[in-house]
């Protein structure tokens, strides 16, 4: 039985290394995969040979000119397809045999705005030193990373940066060598580059990993037997751990086992109980779990901790609760109440906050705990007041008068009482009011009515008056009534005047009565009134006073008989005749015009 079993622990040996020798062998000379540029060991002898043409060797896309279907395809200027070398590469510019001959070309070394905008002002000319139109760039021209050149000609229009002559040349060095080592990828892999890559890499074998493929994977492949699980935590090609089935054991879980406890694979204590076909089952301790016990229960996985970070202990069970600041408790359930030890001095009151405080100071006091004192009278809060009082933490304004308040500063509305009387207007003023009395009352609250007959003020008046405007007022009155009246009397005067005027001659008839005597005619039987002879005027009474001779030529009645009466006029006989009648008349009349020549008789009709 022995030999037996050093047999077959020799043959799984001799198995295992061979696995891992032919996958090593195998991987020094796998093969790369993408489309990438393997790094080449010795430098070509003869440059890099990049021919200045149109046609296909122009691409106007990210696919194309970079020749990948990766992410998405953008439009790039017309270009030459761009080229990416090692470092320490020559390359040699030239052109097609159809060019050759036709045209001439100048190359320039560009930034890449220059490239961008086909611009050579600030670009480096190459010299044309093999023939005509070919050219070896220096090697100065050619550092790490992008470099761009432009051709241009003068012999030919179209020979133009802008159909694409320019081109990206893109100057790599590798990082695929581990240092101190000479070996590329360490032998199992490829030092390889695509166009989203700045440098080399290594590109490693199946099996290996590592910046340098320098790591073989013992679990590639799973060369663990009847199910066994490889572990991979320790990366040693010598050293592989398999977790074998129930009823399996071995290095490799190559061998069958009836009675599964003996191999004890309950850990940490656990109960192994023997099952049928050689099966087992562990009974866990407190904490652990798992099919062989294997795991430690997380006492944090429920987090217990509600404001803090939870931690599992390591020689027992449970765990530990480390609060953050501002909380405490076992499960760091409960929030520190800052403001326990009265923080605040003078009165503030205190707010708990996380972790900290905050005092709110009263009126008087500053600072973080409010321990430092305020003037509070400084700068003066006072507006109207002759004095502010510091109460330590309050203030005390002493108004002015006529002012009111905490800081002074409402004027006291001395119109609130209605003070005036009798319908004055009251306004209000600084510590006191003025009473718009109107022009019939006076007073401070117009409580004096004005005797208008006596506009002046009374000697002994109880209030003496503050304005004398109303007492003005009345006596402009007078002197306006009495005006009136003066105009009243001379306009009166002036119509009277104007009215004997136009009445004079009625005005002397009344002053100045003519004196007449009345006269009976007996023939007539007419009573006439005749003017006194001393008056040279008549008047309107004696009209028709004269004898009826002195109306003869006049007569406005004339009679066919020869009387100058009218028929109506009863004459008694004898006084007049047919030959008497004029003469009597003549002498009626002679005798009525017997008065001295200076009186004239005047008849007025």
């Amino acid at each position: 039985m022995p030999d037996s079993c050093l047999y077959r622990d020799f043959f799984l040996i001799v198995i295992f290394f061979g696995f891992v020798n032919s996958k090593t062998n195998e991987n020094r000379n796998c093969s790369y995969y993408g489309d990438v540029l393997v790094w080449k060991r010795q430098p070509d002898v003869d440059p890099i040979t990049i021919k200045w043409t149109y046609g296909e060797g122009i691409c106007r896309s990210i696919h194309t000119c970079y020749q990948t279907k990766v992410g998405i395809d953008e439009l790039l200027r017309p270009q030459l397809i761009p080229v990416t070398i090692q470092k320490g590469f020559q390359v040699r510019f030239s052109l097609e045999e159809d060019w050759a001959s036709k045209y001439v070309l100048v190359y320039y070394h560009v930034t890449d705005e220059g490239f961008l905008t086909c611009n050579t002002s600030e670009g480096d000319l190459i010299k044309q030193n093999i023939t005509e139109n070919e050219a070896v760039v220096p090697d100065e021209l050619l550092p790490l990373g992008p470099n761009y050149f432009i051709a241009t000609s003068n012999s030919s229009s179209l020979i133009n940066c802008e159909y694409g002559l320019r081109l990206k040349i893109m100057v790599k060095d590798q990082t695929c060598t581990e240092p101190g080592s000479k070996l590329l990828c360490s032998n199992n892999g490829n030092c390889v580059t695509n166009s989203t890559q700045t440098t080399y890499m290594c590109q490693c074998c199946p099996g290996f990993f590592g910046e340098f493929c320098e790591q073989f994977d013992q679990c590639y492949n799973n060369p663990c037997l009847n199910g066994g699980t490889c572990d991979s935590s320790n990366h040693n090609e010598t050293n592989i751990t398999c977790q074998c089935l129930p009823g399996f054991s071995g290095q490799l879980c190559e061998e069958e086992v009836t009675d599964t406890c003996s191999l004890f694979p309950c850990t940490h204590n656990a109960t192994c109980i023997q099952m049928e076909q050689g099966n087992y089952t562990c009974m866990c301790p407190h904490g652990y779990q798992g099919p062989n016990c294997q795991t430690r229960m997380s006492s944090c996985k429920s987090k217990p901790c509600v404001n803090g970070i939870c931690q599992e202990r390591q020689d027992e069970d449970g765990y530990n609760c480390y609060c953050i600041p501002g909380y405490q408790g076992t499960h760091c359930e409960s929030q520190v109440n800052e403001c326990e030890s009265n923080p605040c001095q003078n009165k503030g009151i205190c707010e708990d906050l996380l972790n900290s405080f905050k005092c709110h100071c009263k009126l008087g006091h500053e600072g973080d705990r409010c321990q430092h004192k305020v003037d509070l009278c400084n700068p003066n809060p006072c507006q109207n007041a002759t004095t502010c009082k510091d109460l330590g933490d309050a203030f005390h304004c002493v108004c002015k008068m006529g002012f009111t308040g905490q800081r002074c500063e409402h004027n006291i509305n001395d119109c609130a009482s209605n003070p005036c009387l009798n319908g004055a207007k009251c306004h209000d003023q600084i510590n006191g009011y003025h009473c718009n009395c109107g022009e019939l009352f006076v007073g401070t609250r117009c409580q004096f009515a004005v005797d208008l007959f006596a506009p002046q003020p009374i000697e002994d008046h109880p209030f003496p008056f503050r304005d004398t405007t109303h007492v003005h007022h009345i006596h402009s009155i007078y002197i306006l009534g009495g005006t009136l009246a003066g105009a009243l009397v001379i306009v009166l005067i002036v119509l009277g005047i104007c009215y004997c005027r136009l009445h004079r001659s009625y005005s002397k008839i009344w002053h100045r009565r003519p004196r007449y005597r009345r006269h009976r005619d007996e023939c007539t039987k007419l009573t006439l009134d005749i003017s006194s002879m001393n008056n040279s005027r008549p008047s309107i009474d004696a009209v028709w006073e004269a004898t009826l001779s002195s109306y003869h030529e006049s007569d406005p009645w004339p009679s066919s008989n020869g009387n100058s009466l009218p028929a109506s006029t009863n004459v008694p006989n004898g006084c007049l005749n047919d030959s008497d009648g004029p003469n009597r008349t003549n002498n009626n009349a002679s005798a009525i015009m017997s008065t001295p020549t200076t009186n004239t008789l005047h008849l007025n009709m």
